[in-house]
């Protein structure tokens, strides 16, 4: 399912999914950029810099340039 932007996990009572809010958080353990969060998870670009956008204003990440690329951090 690349590129649709859900991942989907064998548990064992069947399949669970995730959404793309959900697989943003999952992609990434602490730091990432932005550039290689878009290709873990498979979203277009504008979708995962929404979901960030959110993210940011419910203070689980923040994000800042860095030598020209956007960073995104989870806060703690």
């Amino acid at each position: 399912m690349e590129g649709r932007g859900v991942l989907v996990l064998l548990v064992a009572g069947g399949e669970e999914t995730m959404s793309p809010r959900e697989l943003v958080l999952a992609a990434f353990e602490e730091v990432v950029f932005l550039q290689d969060l878009v290709a873990r998870v498979g979203l277009p670009l504008p979708v995962v810099w929404e979901i960030v956008l959110s993210l940011e204003k419910e203070g689980k990440v923040t994000y800042f340039s860095w030598r020209g690329k956007t960073v995104i951090m989870k806060r703690r």
